[in-house]
């Protein structure tokens, strides 16, 4: 029996561990991704569909539909 619970504590460490480190991996990312949003929000980039249609899921923007 104890040693079943050295197992499952060692898993849970394990599994902590994990998700800590997930967690910064996540933090770091977000501070490139803010970055990235404030230097497009100040870009003054104006987005607009170069003509009226109805769009569904399947609909990939490029340069020939965009202007």
């Amino acid at each position: 029996m104890q040693e079943r619970l050295n197992y499952l504590k060692s898993q849970y460490m394990t599994a902590e561990s994990e998700c800590s480190d997930v967690e910064n991996d996540f933090r770091d990312i977000q501070r490139y991704v803010g970055k990235i949003i404030r230097t497009f929000k100040d870009s003054k980039f104006s987005l607009a569909v170069a003509s009226q249609m109805t769009y569904d899921e399947n609909t990939h923007f490029n340069e020939n539909n965009v202007i």
